[in-house]
């Protein structure tokens, strides 16, 4: 009969025990870092079986160390132009085109030059900006009739406000047949960035280019069909 009441004691403390366990597990309060295990808290792409423990849109700008999110970890072409401080940037665009018409080539030589008038030639580079050139050339060009060992080629001398440019070479043929083809080259020459506005002159000539190789010479329906100078600015 003593057993009895031993057995209920003993049951109702474990049953004690058991709610007073489950109690402190469920106000446990996390108060330092060495309390959570590494790997332990899931985002919203929690491994399957785990929970998401983060509450979405929880996460704030004081909560992310300063260069935290690195380009690797930014989702392409997922940034605006909303986001971007347009000020932070070097935007390049064409602030001019200076250009040339059409042009007989038939006595062209490779010592004298001919003007070759420019429209638009006049541009101005705004403060704080580097100005880079590429000149595109299209030319129509033959060798004369039977003419062997002979190579016809133009190129466009420029200058900007009297300092010259990397000459600009048209494609070259040796053949008689008339072929129109069209050059575009980046020039090495560029203008330093100024504090202040400032207005600029292009001006141009041609001429055969000079290749020892060969006799320089085109015929008579040979021409420069057109020419640009895309100036471009950035800053």
């Amino acid at each position: 009969m003593r057993k009895q009441p031993l057995l209920a004691t003993a049951v109702a403390i474990l049953a004690l025990v058991i709610a007073m366990t489950g109690t402190a597990i469920a106000t446990v309060i996390v108060t330092s870092n060495d309390q959570i295990a590494p790997h332990t808290v899931a985002g919203v792409n929690a491994p399957a079986g785990d929970n998401q423990n983060l509450i979405p849109g929880s996460v704030g700008r004081s909560d992310l160390h300063g260069n935290a999110v690195t380009g690797a970890k930014v989702a392409n072409d997922s940034i605006t132009g909303a986001d971007i401080d347009e000020s932070s940037l070097q935007v390049a665009s064409v602030i001019a085109d200076p250009s040339g018409g059409v042009l007989a080539v038939d006595g062209l030589s490779v010592v004298t030059s001919t003007p070759y008038p420019l429209a638009s030639a006049t541009f101005t580079q705004r403060p704080g900006e580097i100005v880079e050139f590429v000149p595109q050339i299209e030319t129509t060009l033959a060798t004369p009739p039977n003419s062997k060992g002979t190579l016809c080629q133009v190129e466009i001398d420029l200058n900007v406000d009297g300092n010259r440019l990397a000459p600009v070479r048209s494609a070259g043929t040796t053949s008689d047949q008339l072929a129109t083809t069209t050059v575009a080259e980046r020039e090495d020459s560029v203008l330093p960035t100024s504090t202040a506005s400032t207005t600029h002159t292009v001006t141009a000539s041609a001429l055969l280019a000079n290749n020892e190789l060969f006799t320089n010479a085109c015929s008579t329906s040979s021409s420069i069909d057109a020419f640009e100078l895309h100036v471009i600015g950035t800053r």
